[in-house]
């Protein structure tokens, strides 16, 4: 062993070696897809949010206190899928930082929104239907 050598140690993983760049871009490019992906997702369920509370205002305006409780339950479901976004998307996120299966990632988001989704939808359709 020569001087140079003695003490070092490779980081886990393989990291460190040729590729080690490498993975850091593809780590940095799956860091960028998935902020892409969570302003994508924000976006809109801002709009549910902005939206149930115009529609709450105008409810309690025009003397439609029934509707009140379905137009809350939309926004309490949109300012829950907002914190599941922001906390499944969290770019600080170690497992973000090393590069992750976006499959893995794409089905956790699914299974983690698919219950407020369904309040937001299913009350949506209950208000629809008054509204006829």
């Amino acid at each position: 062993m020569t001087g140079d050598s003695v003490g070092r140690r490779s980081p886990p993983g393989g990291m460190g070696g040729p590729d080690s760049s490498d993975e850091t871009a593809a780590a940095r490019a799956q860091r960028a897809v998935l902020a892409h992906a969570r302003h994508e997702l924000r976006s809109p369920i801002g709009a549910i949010i902005g939206y149930a509370e115009l529609l709450t205002e105008e409810a309690e305006e025009r003397g439609w206190p029934h509707l009140r409780d379905d137009l809350g339950r939309i926004g309490a479901a949109g300012k829950e899928l907002l914190e599941l976004v922001n906390e499944q998307l969290r770019p600080e996120r170690p497992e973000f930082r090393t590069g992750v299966d976006m499959a893995q990632v794409g089905a956790a988001i699914r299974h983690a929104l698919r219950t407020p989704l369904g309040t937001v939808t299913g009350y949506a359709d209950l208000l629809i239907e008054q509204a006829q």
